[in-house]
């Protein structure tokens, strides 16, 4: 034969169930606030690392296109020097412009050669920067979550539609 518990006993039950509820509840919400600061620093650390990555780019980009208009001005005095030569030149004039040109030339494929170097390095960095700039958002989707959860356990509430 079992018998039922006294009222005294149930009493002291739900207390100690009601105690280890809230103590349950407690131990999640501070869980998911520490989150939350996890997140958040996180969230900051991608931002700070975005923004060096963004200097990094800025800065090969500007040397970039420094190079660019460097080419550039090789070809337009290429251009001229072409439009220099009459159309029956003396000999003379032929090795001299030969030589100028030449070494325009050879100005003109190392500039290439620089542009196509440095233009890896910038593509990888705008490629870093795509990457980061996704997690940052990723990061700040589960910011939102958790506060969304911190809420919630807050008020006793489901908040989501």
């Amino acid at each position: 034969m079992s018998t039922a518990p006294t009222p005294q006993q149930l009493s002291e039950a739900r207390a100690l169930l009601s105690s280890a509820e809230i103590a349950v509840a407690q131990e999640r919400l501070a869980k998911l606030e520490s989150d939350e600061r996890a997140a958040v620093a996180e969230v900051n650390r991608l931002e700070d690392e975005i923004a060096g990555h963004g200097k990094v780019l800025q800065e090969g980009t500007q040397h970039f296109q420094s190079l660019w208009g460097q080419r550039a001005m090789v070809t337009n005095s290429l251009r001229a020097l072409d439009d220099q030569l009459g159309e029956f030149p003396l000999p003379a004039e032929l090795a001299a412009f030969e030589q100028k040109r030449s070494a325009l030339r050879d100005q003109y494929e190392s500039l290439s050669r620089q542009i196509s170097d440095a233009g890896l390095p910038n593509a990888q960095e705008q490629n870093t920067i795509q990457n980061l700039t996704f997690d940052k958002h990723r990061m700040q989707v589960a910011v939102s979550d958790l506060r969304l959860a911190i809420r919630e356990a807050k008020t006793g509430t489901r908040q989501r539609m």
